[in-house]
């Protein structure tokens, strides 16, 4: 196969992962951040 194929696929999957992740949980980043300050100090 082509290299060039290869990068366009991996782009593609990542930006389909990316997209879905933003869609489903658009705050979970925040909380995601607010829950690790919260295990890290306590």
């Amino acid at each position: 196969m082509n290299i060039y194929f290869k990068i366009a696929g991996y782009m593609l999957v990542l930006g389909a992962i990316v997209a879905f992740l933003f869609i489903c949980f658009p705050k979970s980043s925040k909380e995601l951040k607010e829950e690790a300050r919260k295990k890290g100090n306590g």
